[in-house]
């Protein structure tokens, strides 16, 4: 496989972009960056044999598919539906073969979020949004760790760096920005749960 470690300091959005270009090294980056998940994702409904083979063959797909992704976020859904797509014609063929159709009963538009979300726990997501944190501007960083971290109010954090309460929430919504953004524009809904895991385990 080509090289990652020309992109891995590379904006999100200037990766899509060679990805969509069919730049090999942007693909090696994204295979390394979301390989853990889509593995773990598949290893939840099939062995790990098997998993990996789907893994194998949903980036397969997403090197030959289309190339008009907007940012990672994009492509990470694209690699989720293709690898829950492969993970369910294998469960169905297998129940062909055995007769046990009540695998696919759990395999619900909401608990296929869920299994999901506890594989990007396992590919080390978690920890990526803890580093990006460190990453914030130190006032920035500063009001987020006391909001998130700590659990203050916008007003205990105000009278506690002396500043306005109006600029302890313009920071906190740049932070979260800057921190999605990080992430290839993660789905908020999806960044905000992640986010509450970590500071479950702080």
């Amino acid at each position: 496989m080509a090289d990652s470690s020309l992109y891995h300091l590379t904006p999100a959005h200037e990766l899509v972009h060679a990805f969509n270009q069919r730049d090999e090294h942007a693909f090696a980056r994204i295979y390394e960056l979301y390989y853990g998940a889509v593995f773990f994702y598949a290893k939840k409904m099939l062995d790990p044999d098997q998993a990996r083979d789907i893994t194998a063959e949903t980036f397969i797909d997403l090197w030959h598919g289309k190339r008009d992704f907007e940012h990672l976020g994009h492509v990470l859904s694209h690699l989720r539906i293709v690898a829950r797509n492969k993970c369910v014609d294998r469960i169905r063929q297998k129940a062909r073969e055995q007769a046990l159709t009540e695998q696919l009963s759990y395999l619900s538009d909401q608990q296929d979020e869920i299994l999901f979300r506890d594989s990007l726990i396992h590919s080390g997501i978690l920890q990526q949004i803890e580093a990006e944190v460190d990453k914030l501007p130190p006032f920035h960083r500063s009001i987020f760790r006391l909001s998130y971290f700590d659990g203050l109010s916008n007003a205990e954090i105000a009278q506690q760096l002396q500043v306005k309460d109006s600029t302890v929430r313009t920071k906190k919504a740049e932070a979260l920005r800057i921190l999605r953004a990080a992430l290839g524009n993660i789905d908020l809904p999806v960044f905000l749960w992640l986010l509450s895991r970590l500071l479950k385990n702080n």
